[in-house]
């Protein structure tokens, strides 16, 4: 297979991380034409620059990082814990690129796996259904996958309908913490019984926890998402 290419979260502050290291690079240069005399004000003054420049350098590699190799195994350690079968239904709610969809497609020989999204650029470099489609094809795993087009808050399946359903880095997007639950009650009401949630954030994860227990789901596995920039919470809940 191909390697695969889920793209880069957070595309517009990747880029204005780098804009901003560039003009701070170039400042840091200018500096360097003042008088090589070591006044404390031009010392500090390049000091500060340095800082600045670093500030935002390493969040951009970090953010490289995270999700072209520590999301993808944060990804492999997740399906491996759920110990699956080969057989089950999965939904991936926010699915990008395809990162879990294709995921759990390749451990998935007699399953099936749905990816939903509304396919908003912000969220992940070119994100978009052929950019999915791509890696799919890719992947050769077409005949175990289906995509459609949905709001996380809104889903057209019955209840019940999926063993395990995934969201990883795609809830905390909904800023108001109603329509936040409205997308929990839906993951919520198409998990089968004693089929599992799965949710992968870096915020929110203990308004999730509370949701979630407090609706007849148990806590099953709690870790960090390590080398996940932001740092990540994994959550594993099993609906009784």
């Amino acid at each position: 297979m191909r390697k695969l290419n889920f793209g880069l979260d957070a595309p517009n502050i990747f880029r204005n991380l780098l804009i901003t290291s560039g003009i701070l690079a170039t400042l840091l240069i200018l500096s360097m034409a003042l008088p090589p005399k070591p006044v404390p004000e031009i010392v500090i003054l390049r000091l500060c620059l340095t800082l600045l420049l670093f500030s935002c350098l390493i969040p951009s590699l970090l953010m490289i990082a995270s999700s072209k190799y520590f999301k993808i195994k944060n990804r492999d350690k997740l399906i491996r814990q759920l110990a699956l079968t080969g057989s089950e239904t999965v939904l991936d709610v926010g699915c990008g690129r395809g990162l879990y969809t294709i995921g759990f497609a390749m451990v998935l020989p007699n399953g099936k796996v749905c990816g939903i999204d509304i396919w908003n650029p912000e969220d992940i470099s070119s994100n978009s259904e052929n950019g999915i489609l791509r890696n799919i094809r890719q992947s050769g795993l077409e005949n175990r996958i289906r995509l459609k087009t949905e709001d996380m808050r809104r889903l057209s399946f019955e209840n019940g309908s999926f063993d395990v359903v995934v969201a990883s880095f795609s809830i905390h997007n909904i800023n108001n913490a109603e329509e936040r639950k409205k997308a929990l009650s839906e993951i919520a009401r198409v998990t089968k019984n004693a089929g599992r949630a799965v949710i992968v954030d870096f915020q929110k994860t203990g308004e999730y926890k509370e949701y979630y227990l407090s609706n007849g789901f148990k806590l099953e596995h709690r870790s960090t998402a390590f080398g996940v920039f932001p740092t990540a919470t994994n959550l594993i809940f099993r609906k009784s």
